[in-house]
């Protein structure tokens, strides 16, 4: 090869190598990053449990319309169907006690009447502990007790709200009692939540009378006494009030005794002097 043809072929090489060498590289493109999912705000919790989310609640757990049950007023049931055999049917149910929309926990009584019964069926009383929460009815149950006897002829008695501490309610259940003999009857329970239920925290004579069948010209023959449970000032190492039975004599003396109830181990206990005759019990 000569010299010119030499010279000409690295003047090629020296020039394409140039070329390569002015020629811009493209850089890497970086992967671009994860998408983030932002999650929704988790949905508010209402601070009570108002009418309207008590209303839904009850619907939903009784398979009821929410039109159909009312605040203040007894409605149909209709979710269900009594079997062949049964002759104790439940026909209606109506809120028989209440706490009310105060903010936090709210606590229903749910009082149920029957068709078909006799004189010594009692009616039912069903207890709720409502709190707020972000569900499509805005509540959940917390506690629940079902099924405590009260009342006669299917009617079930009247439920109360009182107060056993600043921060503690519970259920005074009212169950009139039938007549046997001459003799009419009723008794008094007091419910409170525990844990996931409700537990009877005493359980107490209200009524002993018979007034129906005594003879009014015998003197002492005729007897009524009566009692009522009133929590009074002051509270316990637990936040609990005492409590006290008021007992009302009619036909006898006339008299009232007030009987204090004390708690022991987490319960009331009755004394001696709140049992039997000396209160409303059977003598």
């Amino acid at each position: 090869m000569s010299a010119r043809r030499t010279t000409g072929v690295l003047a090629l090489g020296c020039m394409c190598a140039l070329a390569a060498c002015s020629e811009p590289s493209t850089p890497p493109v970086a992967p671009a990053p994860p998408r983030t999912v932002l999650a929704a705000p988790p949905a508010p919790i209402p601070a009570a449990v108002e009418d309207t989310n008590l209303i839904a609640f009850l619907a939903d757990t009784l398979g009821e319309e929410p039109r159909d049950i009312r605040l203040d007023d007894w409605w149909k049931i209709t979710a269900g169907f009594p079997a062949e055999s049964q002759t104790l049917i439940p026909v209606q149910q109506r809120i028989c006690a209440d706490t009310g929309p105060s903010p936090g926990i709210r606590e229903v009584a749910l009082c149920t009447r029957y068709a078909g019964a006799e004189a010594e069926d009692p009616g039912s009383v069903s207890l709720w502990r409502i709190a707020p929460d972000a569900s499509d009815t805005g509540a959940r149950g917390v506690a629940y007790l079902d099924g405590i006897d009260s009342g006669a002829h299917g009617e079930p008695g009247k439920v109360e709200v009182i107060s056993l501490g600043p921060a503690q309610r519970a259920f005074l259940v009212h169950s009139p009692g039938g007549e046997s003999g001459r003799v009419t009857t009723a008794r008094m329970m007091l419910y409170a939540a525990q844990g996931d239920s409700f537990v009877e925290l005493l359980g107490v004579d209200a009524l002993w009378s018979n007034l129906g069948g005594c003879d009014a010209d015998l003197p002492g023959d005729c007897v009524s006494r009566t009692c009522t449970l009133q929590a009074v000032d002051g509270v316990d190492a637990d936040g609990f009030h005492p409590l006290v039975l008021h007992v009302v004599r009619e036909g006898d003396t006339g008299s009232t005794l007030q009987i204090p109830i004390p708690r022991i181990d987490g319960r009331y206990r009755l004394p001696e002097d709140a049992l039997g005759e000396t209160a409303c019990g059977a003598p």
